[in-house]
């Protein structure tokens, strides 16, 4: 009698998750034609990518002239383009989106999963809806850019991580599935190289019990992270004399913010202020000012004065001896980059008019503050995913605003996590209701 119960309990359980599936990725495709097909696709950053793949399937290597290898862009998404442009056809950008759009209904399951994990279906249904109905997300659907890619590995490093902490597992396997899964995604963008190493730091400080035999999991994670990385890092040096993954615009943002650490408080103040004030406007117009410390205009300055390899490197130790002999400064142009970060993303403007866009990120930020209350307190089982989202969205803040130029489009893959510590936030005070019998 009880296994015929347990059956059928497993039966409607599966159901209910096949059913979330259907409705999930219905959102994820509804969104893509809404908000994606809605606009022009670009074709400024998009062109290189598109170029790189190009290459590589004629057979011209990793290159954006076809002519001279270049690193100018990480490998991730070329590769994954031209394998696309290998099965559809050359530039057959209608079918790279609607793939992405797939990608974005796997995301938004993907979460549902994550609160399932918790036995929390409806809350699972509630976030991976509104991480797939997600306005921006359907944009860059449309896009050939590595937002949407770069969002859809986000959400899995945090569902394993959430799997590794949630079973206190013992195994190396999922350890090791973690790494690699953080080296390929730091193959679509870089700046996500040293997250293993920032979790495994705030799991040795927090989290309690670590599962056993924790840091010796977490060096092989952090080892084949690594090694995701080597060929193509050594393949770069073979072809450049560096070790990287990608080369030239780490330069360039370092150049802008030496420029910038050079100003006084009052003119960083006027930056800022100026700024805002542009991206109020939908990112035009603004101010000789603007103009002149805009990160396009400096990048241009970066590469008038850099002529070859001594150039570079005189310009880069300029570059740091102006953050070091400025500190204040400095500081001051971090909580600005910080801002800039957080702040609305324009980069849509055809697809959402400004009201909609900010009051998007006004109630993304404010059910997002509302978890954070939550998660401090309440106790809950979804406490959990909760922290390892604010972990993530932590990292993104603390490896950006030090040295990067930043635009708030980098934020917009992290938008996911804001959402699910909002809903993390609305179950634990449901619950706490419940049981104080409210």
């Amino acid at each position: 009698m009880e296994s015929v119960y347990s059956q059928r309990m497993y039966t409607s359980d599966y159901a209910r998750d096949v059913w979330a599936a259907c409705l999930l990725f219905l959102t994820a495709i509804a969104n893509f034609i809404v908000f994606g097909l809605d606009h022009i696709r670009s074709w400024d950053d998009a062109s290189e990518y598109s170029a790189y793949a190009t290459n590589l399937i004629s057979g011209r290597g990793y290159s954006m002239d076809g002519i001279a290898f270049s690193a100018w862009r990480e490998p991730g998404y070329p590769f994954f383009l031209s394998l696309l442009y290998k099965i559809f056809g050359n530039e057959n950008l209608i079918a790279v989106c609607y793939i992405q759009a797939l990608f974005l209904g796997l995301l938004a399951f993907a979460i549902y999963g994550v609160f399932v994990r918790f036995n929390e279906r409806k809350y699972g249904i509630a976030a991976g809806v509104c991480v797939a109905v997600l306005p921006f997300y359907g944009f860059y659907a449309n896009e050939i850019l590595t937002e949407l890619m770069f969002t859809f590995f986000l959400g899995v490093v945090f569902a394993v991580c959430v799997k590794i902490l949630r079973g206190r597992s013992r195994s190396v396997t999922w350890y090791a599935i973690l790494g690699i899964l953080c080296g390929v995604t730091s193959l679509i963008r870089f700046q996500f190289v040293l997250f293993l190493p920032f979790a495994a730091f705030l799991c040795l400080l927090f989290v309690r019990p670590l599962p056993e035999r924790f840091v010796r999991n977490a060096l092989i994670g952090i080892l084949l992270s690594a090694a995701a990385l080597a060929p193509w890092a050594a393949y770069v040096h073979t072809q450049t004399g560096k070790f990287a993954v990608s080369d030239g615009r780490q330069e360039e943002s370092l150049y802008s913010r030496g420029v910038r650490a050079q100003l006084s408080y009052r003119e960083l103040t006027r930056y800022i202020h100026e700024w805002i004030l542009r991206s109020v406007s939908g990112g035009t117009g603004g101010s000789e000012f603007l103009y002149t410390y805009d990160y396009k205009n400096l990048f241009k300055q970066y590469h008038e004065h850099t002529i070859d390899k001594a150039s570079a490197a005189r310009i880069q130790t300029e570059s740091i001896r102006a953050i070091i002999t400025h500190p204040g400064q400095y500081l001051y142009s971090c909580i600005i980059e910080a801002v800039k970060l957080l702040y609305i993303d324009h980069d849509y403007s055809d697809s959402t008019n400004r009201y909609m866009r900010a009051g998007l990120y006004l109630l993304i930020y404010t059910f997002f503050a509302f978890g954070c209350v939550m998660l401090l307190m309440r106790d809950g089982p979804l406490r959990l995913p909760g922290f390892v989202a604010l972990s993530i969205i932590l990292y993104n803040i603390l490896v950006l605003i030090p040295l990067i130029d930043v635009v708030p489009r980098l934020n917009t893959p992290f938008l996911m996590f804001f959402i699910i510590i909002g809903v993390v936030g609305v179950e634990l005070f449901t619950h706490a209701r419940g049981r104080l019998g409210v």
